[in-house]
């Protein structure tokens, strides 16, 4: 097998009807704005909920502030990995994945029953935003 590096920049092709759409870059433009700036968004809000989530799961403040650097140890951590892989694999496919974990990881957070399951959730959330700013 050769090595190709335009094989390895190739993404699927965007749907025809869509592509033939007037408005199709602008929605482009909004998806990404908007993955851009929920992932932001998402690692500074919880800062106003943590002292009601300590009160909720009974722990200190010093143990609910995992919830808000769990999420951004997983955002540092794997901004660049992800940066690279968008680079050699293409940036849609990986982008989409990154809406899917985010949206998935946040459903998750609502429903974590435990302190712990928390942190780690918003963790994958963290890894979810990650691949949102890789992209945007």
């Amino acid at each position: 097998m050769v090595f190709s590096p335009t094989r390895l920049l190739q993404e699927p092709a965007p749907l025809l009807w869509l592509e033939r759409q007037s408005w199709h870059p602008w929605l482009v433009v909004g998806l990404v704005s908007i993955g851009a700036f929920v992932g932001q968004l998402d690692a500074t809000i919880v800062q106003l909920a943590l002292p009601a989530l300590g009160r909720a799961f009974d722990v200190s403040l010093q143990q609910v502030s995992w919830v808000a650097l769990s999420y951004l140890l997983a955002f540092a951590s794997f901004l660049p990995i992800f940066g690279r892989l968008c680079e050699i694999h293409g940036r849609k496919t990986l982008y989409i994945a990154g809406y899917a974990l985010f949206i998935a990881a946040s459903a998750l957070c609502a429903l974590a029953e435990t302190f712990g399951q928390l942190v780690a959730f918003r963790f994958l959330q963290g890894m979810g935003g990650a691949l949102l700013g890789a992209n945007s």
